[in-house]
C-alpha cells in the first residue's frame, strides 16, 4: 500500500507523522537532514530515545538491506573512480572521436562524460533508448555523432564495470532489490518525508517495500508543480506494479499558528505561478506587521550585507530573546562570500556553522603530498617545494624556511640549482647564515630525492603509488605527524581545520589505491606522471569530509538547495541577487539548448533534467519564505566585492515588492552611518564610532544630531569605565591627521651626521628630500635592508651600463684615442670591459643563466654604440681634457660644496659621470641616463630636479666656468617605420639623434661652437649667461633650505607631484614606502606640494 500526503510548508509535516505513527516504523529522509529528523522525532514522541522508530536515509537502509545478503563490503566506484576509468576508456578511444576529439584531453570533458552517466543511469535510461534518440534525430548530423560517440564510451564503460566494479548508480539497484526482499520491513511502516523529487531508482524502491508493508510518501505541494509530478510519476509505477495508492492532504489542524503575515506569504507570494488569477487567500495583514515581520535590506556590497545581517541578528539575540538555533541563514554564493559572512560573524562573537561542501584539496596532507609530486614532477618547481615546507609536517623549523625563501626569491633559485651547493649571495649574508641555507637545503633534498628514487625505479603505476604511500608513511611519518597536527589545532581553538587534518590521510590514500587499482598495470613515465597528478588533483576535488558542528547552539549557513534546518524562528537570506538565488543551471553540457529541447520533445529524460533542477531551485526558494515562524529578513547586495554592479533576484525580490507594496526598502547599517543598530558589542562600536569620527568632516548631513551624540557619548562612556587604554588609543586614532612630527635636532644628528657631527649629503639625497622628507627619513635614517632578486631587473641593468661606459671612457681618454679609435675596437673593447664586470657584480649574475648572458649582450650592443657616440662628441667638440666618474669631495680635483647652517658644517659631495673642460676653459656637466630624463627649467629653479646644477656648483671654480649642463641618454634604439621613406635614412637620424646631448647651454657664440652646437639635441634650452646664473641661484638656496630642513628633523610626509593632469600620484606612484606613511589625501595632515610640470 502507498499512501501519499499533501502538505504545504505552513503545515506541521513532523507532529503529524508522529501523531499517526503506531507500533515500529522506519523514517526516511534526505541524507543531510537526519540529525534534525531524530530532534524532531523525540520532540513530537516526548521520549528519551526512539525504540520503535528509526531515522534513517534511503541508501542507509539498502546497505542494512545488503549486510543480511552477506553484501555489506561491497567497493563501490565513486564518482572519482568513474572519473578514472573514463580517463583511461576516453584515451584509449580518442581516435574513434570526431566531435569530440578536441575536447577528449580535458578534465572538463570527461567531468561532463561523468555527470552524463550519472543522470542516464538515475533516470533508468538504457542503450536502447540512446539508440532509439539516434533514430529519431534525422535532421541533427551533430547530434547523430556525439550519441554515438557517448555510445561508444558508455558501452567500453559497462564493459569495464563486468565483473569488476560496481557504481553507485548499479549499487541503488542492488539494494532496491535487497530492500523489497528483506526482513528487515517485517512489521514495519514505512515514512518518507523532506524530498522535494526523487529519482527513478528511489520511485523503485518505494515500490518494492509497497508491495510488502505500508509506505507513507509526504508530498511537499507547492505553487512550482513538482508534487504534482512526482504524485503522478509514482503512481504510475505503482500502477504497473499493482501496488494500490490513495492520496490525502494534510488536515488543517496541522499548519502552524500565530504566524499570520508569514502564514499570508507563503499562501499568496507564488500564486501567478500556478496560474491562480483570484485575488488571493487569506486578509492581506496591515503595514505595521509586515514591516514587523519581513525585512528587506538593500546593500552597498556584500562586506556591508554580511554586517548588516550579523547586526540584525545580533537584535534579535539581545532584544528578543531569540536562541541562536532559532536562526538560519541561507547564501547561495558561498564560494565569494563565505569568507567575508565567516570574518563578521566572528568580529560579532557569534558562532558560525557553514553546512557546505568540504573538500580535502586545501588540508595539510592533501598540499604535502601534492606538492611533493610537483616538485619532483616538475624538475624541482621552487614554489611546489616551498608550499610542502609551509605545511609544517617536514621537521624544517618556520625560520629556517622563511630564510631560505627570501634567498630563493633573491636569487632565483629554481630547477637543478636546488640539487647542487648555493654559490650566490655571499656578500649579503654571514658564514654562518649561509652555511644554515646549504643545511637546509641539503636536508631538504635528501628526503625529496628519495621520491626521485621511485619514480626512476618505478614500471608501472602500481608500483609508484606502492612506493609512495611507503615513503609518506615509513619515511615521512605523515600520519602521526597529521595526528600531533589536528590535537594542535584542536587546542587552539580551530575545531573545523582539526577535523579536516585527522580525516584528510586516509582519504588522500584511499585516492591513490583507486588510482593503482584502476590505472596500476598502465606504464609508469614522465608524461603518465604528469596525467597521474592532474588526476589525483580531481581526485581530491571529489572527495567531501564531513564536520560536526562546534556548539549544540549555533547559528547553521548554507545553500537553498543542501541546508535543511530545524524549525526556526527567523530566516536570513543573503545574496538574493540575480542568478544566484534562484541558482541558474550551468550553461556547460554535452549538449546545446536545441539539442536539450529535442530530448525533451522526444521525452527522453535527460531533456528534462535542467527544468526540473530549476524548479527544485524555485520550490527551495519557496520552503525558505516559508520556514521562520516568526520573521523572515532578505538582503543584496549591489556589487560584488570586485566593484561589479548586481541585481536583486526578480523571482524572489521582486516578487516580495509586489505582493506586498507596503514592504519598506532599508538601507545597509553601515551606509546609515551611526545609528544604535552598528553598537552591537564593545569591539564594532568601537569600530564603527571610529569610522563616523575620521569621516564627519565630510558627511554632508547627521538625520539626527541629537541621537548620534547619545551613541558616541554611550560609547566612551562605556569604554572609560571599562577599557580606559583602548579608549585612548583610539582617540588618538580618532584625531589623527597622518601628519609625522618632525624628529628633534639631535636625533637628526645621531641619523644623519657623521661622528665627527658633520653632514654630508649627495645631490641625489637633497633631490629625494625635496621630492617627500618622509621618505628620506626612512631611506637614509631608518635605512631598511632592501631586496633585490638576483636578476638583471633595471637597476641592475644600469649599473652595468654606467660602469662599462666609465670604464670605456677612462682607458680612451687614458691613451688618448677618442679620434683614432675605429668601431671594431670599440666593440672590442666594450666586450673585455664587460667581461671584467660581469665575473665579479654580484657573485656573477649576467653569466648566472642564458636569460642573464642575453640581458648582457643587448648591453654589449648599447655600450658599443654609446661609446662610439661618445668618440664622435669628442672628435666633433674642442674638449682639451674629461673626467669620468670625477668625485666633488674634499681633498679631490673638485671641491665640495660647503654650507655652516646652525653652527653644523654640511657638505654637499657627490660624483659626476663626466666633465669635459674645453680649451678656453669653459666646462660642461653630463650625467648619463638609462631613461629618458629631460632637463625642465622651473622645476629645476624649485630644487624638485636639480641634480645636474649641483653637479655644477661643485665641478666650477675660478678656472672652469659654466658652458652647460645636459643629459645624455644610454638606451636600446627603437625605430618605428612609417609607409614610406628610406629604411637605412630612417635609421641614420635615429643614430644621429642617439649622440644628442640634451639641457642647458650658455648662448655664446665661443661656447656653441666648442660643443659644438650640432651635438645638441631637439631637448635643449640655450640660455643667457644672466638666465644660467640666476637658475644657479635659486639650486643654491634650495640646497641651502633643504639641508637646513634635513638637520633640523624635518620628516612631513609631503611628497610632490607635477601639476600635470596626468600625474595623479605623484612621488607616491613607484614609491617603496607607501605601506609606512599610509599617505591619503582625505587625512587633514596629507597634502602633495604641487611644482610646475
Amino acid at each position: 500500500m502507498l499512501n501519499l500526503f499533501m502538505a504545504r510548508e505552513c503545515m506541521n509535516k513532523e507532529r503529524f507523522i508522529y501523531e499517526n505513527i503506531h507500533g515500529k516504523a522506519y523514517v526516511l529522509v534526505p541524507n543531510q537532514y537526519t540529525l534534525v529528523a531524530e530532534e524532531q522525532a523525540l520532540k513530537y514522541t516526548e521520549s528519551a530515545c526512539l525504540l520503535d522508530i528509526e531515522i534513517l536515509s534511503l541508501s542507509r537502509l539498502g546497505q542494512r538491506a545488503l549486510a543480511e545478503q552477506g553484501k555489506e563490503n561491497i567497493e563501490i566506484l565513486d564518482r572519482y573512480g568513474r572519473h578514472m576509468l573514463l580517463y583511461k576508456i576516453i584515451k584509449s578511444h580518442r581516435d574513434e572521436l570526431e566531435v569530440f576529439k578536441s575536447a577528449a584531453d580535458q578534465n572538463g570533458f570527461i567531468d561532463m562524460v561523468n555527470d552524463f552517466i550519472a543522470d542516464f543511469k538515475q533516470q533508468d535510461c538504457t542503450l536502447s533508448d540512446l539508440e532509439a534518440m539516434i533514430a529519431a534525430n534525422d535532421s541533427g548530423e551533430i547530434l547523430s555523432r556525439k550519441l554515438c560517440e557517448l555510445r561508444i564510451i558508455i558501452e567500453e564503460y559497462e564493459t569495464e564495470l563486468t565483473g569488476n566494479y560496481i557504481d553507485s548508480e548499479d549499487y541503488s539497484s542492488m539494494y532496491v532489490a535487497a530492500i523489497g526482499e528483506s526482513e528487515l520491513l517485517r512489521d514495519h511502516t514505512v515514512w518518507v518525508y523532506g524530498f522535494d523529487s526523487l529519482a527513478p531508482k528511489y520511485m523503485d524502491a518505494l515500490i518494492e517495500m509497497a508491495k510488502r508493508v505500508e509506505v507513507n510518501l509526504m508530498l511537499n505541494v507547492s505553487d512550482f508543480g513538482l508534487d504534482i509530478s512526482l504524485g503522478d510519476a509514482i503512481t504510475a509505477k505503482a500502477g504497473d506494479a499493482g501496488v494500490a495508492v490513495s492520496r490525502a492532504s494534510v488536515a488543517d489542524r496541522y499548519r502552524e499558528s500565530s504566524r499570520s503575515m508569514l502564514d499570508y506569504l507563503e499562501r499568496n507570494l507564488f500564486r501567478t505561478v500556478s496560474g491562480s488569477n483570484d485575488a488571493g487567500v487569506g486578509n492581506v495583514p496591515d503595514t505595521e506587521e509586515i514591516n514587523d515581520e519581513i525585512k528587506l535590506v538593500e546593500c552597498a556590497n556584500p562586506f556591508y550585507e554580511a554586517e548588516s545581517a550579523v547586526s540584525y541578528i545580533y537584535e534579535l539575540i539581545r532584544d528578543k530573546d531569540y536562541r541562536m538555533s532559532d536562526i538560519a541563514v541561507i547564501c547561495n554564493d558561498d564560494s565569494a562570500r563565505q569568507p567575508i559572512i565567516r570574518r563578521t560573524f566572528d568580529e560579532y562573537g557569534i558562532p558560525l556553522f557553514v553546512d557546505s561542501r568540504r573538500t580535502i584539496t586545501d588540508s595539510m596532507a592533501a598540499r604535502f603530498i601534492v606538492s611533493l609530486m610537483e616538485f619532483v614532477l616538475f624538475n624541482y618547481r621552487t614554489s611546489a617545494l616551498f608550499v610542502l615546507l609551509k605545511t609544517e609536517l617536514t621537521n624544517v623549523e618556520r625560520e629556517a624556511v622563511e630564510h631560505l625563501e627570501n634567498y630563493a626569491r633573491n636569487y632565483r633559485i629554481r630547477g637543478s640549482m636546488w640539487t647542487k651547493k648555493f654559490k650566490y649571495g655571499h656578500f649579503d649574508y654571514t658564514d654562518s647564515e649561509f652555511n644554515q641555507l646549504e643545511l637546509t637545503r641539503s636536508f631538504i633534498m635528501e628526503q625529496v630525492l628519495k621520491l626521485q628514487n621511485i619514480v626512476e625505479a618505478s614500471g608501472t603505476v602500481s608500483e609508484f603509488v606502492d612506493g609512495l604511500i611507503k615513503l609518506l608513511e615509513e619515511e615521512w611519518q605523515l600520519p602521526a605527524r597529521l595526528t600531533r597536527a589536528a590535537e594542535r589545532q584542536a587546542f587552539e581553538g580551530y575545531n573545523e581545520e582539526a577535523q579536516n587534518t585527522a580525516q584528510s590521510y586516509e582519504a588522500c590514500v584511499k585516492i591513490l589505491e583507486q588510482l593503482s587499482t584502476i590505472l596500476g598495470d598502465e606504464i609508469f613515465d614522465n608524461n603518465s606522471f604528469a596525467e597521474l597528478m592532474q588526476l589525483y588533483r580531481k581526485g581530491l576535488e571529489s572527495i567531501d569530509i564531513g564536520v560536526i558542528p562546534p556548539a549544540l547552539d549555533g547559528i547553521t549557513m548554507g545553500s537553498m538547495i543542501r541546508t535543511r534546518p530545524r524549525p526556526l524562528k527567523a530566516m536570513i537570506v543573503l545574496a538574493a541577487n540575480e542568478g544566484v538565488l534562484p541558482m541558474e543551471p550551468s550553461p556547460e553540457g554535452l549538449f546545446s539548448v536545441d539539442e536539450m529541447a529535442f530530448f525533451k520533445e522526444h521525452d527522453f529524460p535527460i531533456g528534462h533534467l535542467d527544468e526540473i533542477k530549476m524548479t527544485e531551485e524555485n520550490v527551495a526558494m519557496y520552503r525558505l519564505i516559508s520556514k521562520p515562524s516568526e520573521r523572515l529578513y532578505v538582503s543584496w547586495a549591489l556589487s560584488d566585492s570586485e566593484g561589479q554592479d548586481c541585481k536583486p533576484s526578480s523571482p524572489l525580490v521582486d516578487t516580495l515588492r509586489s505582493a506586498l507594496p507596503q514592504l519598506k526598502l532599508h538601507k545597509d547599517v553601515v551606509s546609515n552611518g551611526l545609528e544604535m543598530s552598528v553598537v552591537n558589542n564593545p569591539k564594532t562600536a568601537m569600530r564603527h564610532l571610529l569610522n563616523y569620527l575620521k569621516g564627519r568632516r565630510s558627511q554632508e548631513q547627521i538625520s539626527d544630531a541629537g541621537q548620534v551624540k547619545m551613541i558616541t557619548d554611550s560609547i566612551i562612556s562605556w569604554y572609560k569605565c571599562n577599557n580606559p587604554q583602548v579608549l585612548g588609543i583610539a582617540m588618538k586614532a580618532a584625531r589623527e591627521d597622518n601628519a609625522a612630527e618632525p624628529i628633534s635636532a639631535r636625533m637628526a644628528g645621531r641619523l644623519f651626521a657623521g661622528s665627527n657631527g658633520e653632514f654630508s649629503f649627495s645631490p641625489t639625497r637633497i633631490e629625494n628630500f625635496n621630492h617627500c622628507p618622509f621618505k628620506h627619513f626612512v631611506s637614509y635614517g631608518l635605512r631598511p635592508r632592501e631586496e633585490r632578486e638576483f636578476r638583471g631587473s633595471s637597476r641592475e641593468i644600469g649599473d652595468i651600463y654606467h660602469e662599462c661606459i666609465m670604464r670605456v671612457s677612462e682607458e680612451l681618454e687614458a691613451e688618448n684615442l677618442w679620434g683614432t679609435i675605429s668601431k671594431a675596437e670599440i666593440n672590442r673593447l666594450v666586450q673585455e670591459k664587460l667581461k671584467e664586470i660581469a665575473a665579479d657584480y654580484r657573485d656573477g649574475l649576467f653569466v648566472a643563466d642564458g636569460r642573464e648572458q642575453y640581458r648582457l649582450d643587448r648591453v654589449a650592443r648599447v655600450c658599443a654604440r654609446v661609446a662610439d657616440n661618445l668618440a664622435e662628441q669628442m672628435r666633433q667638440g674642442k674638449v682639451e681634457k674629461s673626467y669620468f666618474e670625477e668625485e666633488f669631495r674634499r681633498g679631490r680635483i673638485f671641491d665640495p660644496i660647503e654650507l655652516t647652517i646652525d653652527n653644523h658644517k654640511v657638505f654637499i659631495e657627490g660624483k659626476i659621470d663626466r666633465v669635459d673642460v674645453f680649451e678656453g676653459g669653459d666646462m660642461r656637466v653630463i650625467d648619463y641616463k638609462t631613461g629618458g630624463d629631460k632637463v625642465n627649467i622651473e622645476q629645476m629653479r624649485c630644487g624638485y630636479k636639480m641634480q645636474l646644477m649641483v653637479y655644477m656648483q661643485g665641478a666650477k671654480s675660478d678656472d672652469r666656468r659654466p658652458a652647460g649642463v645636459f643629459y645624455y641618454n644610454i638606451k636600446d634604439l627603437s625605430v618605428q617605420m612609417g609607409n614610406d621613406g628610406d629604411v637605412a635614412d630612417t635609421v641614420s637620424n635615429e643614430m644621429n639623434k642617439g649622440m644628442a646631448l640634451n639641457g642647458l647651454c650658455v648662448d655664446e657664440a665661443h661656447i656653441l661652437d666648442e660643443m659644438p652646437e650640432s651635438m645638441l639635441g631637439v631637448k635643449k634650452f640655450i640660455i643667457s649667461r644672466a638666465t644660467f646664473e640666476s637658475i644657479e641661484a635659486d639650486v643654491s638656496r634650495s640646497i641651502y633650505d633643504i639641508s637646513k630642513r634635513i638637520i633640523s628633523g624635518d620628516v612631513s610626509i609631503s611628497p610632490t607631484k607635477t601639476k600635470a593632469a596626468a600625474d595623479i600620484k605623484g612621488e607616491c606612484k613607484y614609491c617603496k614606502y607607501n605601506s609606512i606613511c599610509r599617505f591619503d589625501i582625505t587625512y587633514k595632515g596629507n597634502r602633495y606640494r604641487e611644482v610646475d610640470g
